[in-house]
């Protein structure tokens, strides 16, 4: 590859990494859909021209670009979301399971998605009100309660 400063004009490998940097990628991740080496992507990707060439495309994006790519994201954490929901009543449903094995399997993921661990082993509590909620509910819905109306806890 020599010097990042030699490269004189883009070549359609170039392109290809430009256009996967613009998709949000990385020089890993680029490394492995093309093919080249971790090094020569970053050093393209430090290239004076490349940089240039980042630049003038991301500005000549649109406001229609920026407000579809908008719609997009926002559609996508809709989905998200109500995949989410779905997922949250599934671990309920599995709480009120005969088989022991698959409510306590439910009961960790609940609480792993509640609590979590740095590598020393140390654990900390992330919870938040919707997850408060989410819990009681499931905690009332597997002993066959009705489940009540919950009061907002003070943030």
């Amino acid at each position: 590859m020599g010097d990042r400063s030699s490269l004189k004009r883009l070549q359609a490998k170039h392109l290809q990494i430009l256009e996967f940097n613009l998709m949000g990628l990385g020089a890993s991740e680029i490394s492995k859909r093309t093919g080249l080496s971790h090094y020569g992507v970053s050093q393209i990707m430090k290239a004076p021209l490349f940089q240039q060439e980042i630049v003038r495309r991301r500005s000549e994006e649109s406001g229609d670009n920026k407000l579809a790519r908008q719609e997009v994201l926002v559609n996508a954490r809709s989905k998200l979301e109500g995949a989410a929901d779905k997922a949250v009543e599934t671990q309920i449903e599995l709480l009120k399971s005969k088989d022991e094995r698959v409510q306590l399997a439910s009961a960790k993921t609940i609480l792993d998605r509640c609590f979590t661990g740095d590598e020393r082993g140390n654990t900390s509590v992330n919870l938040n009100v919707e997850s408060i909620t989410v819990l009681r509910l499931a905690i009332q819905e597997s002993k066959g309660e009705k489940p009540k109306e919950i009061q907002s806890v003070p943030a």
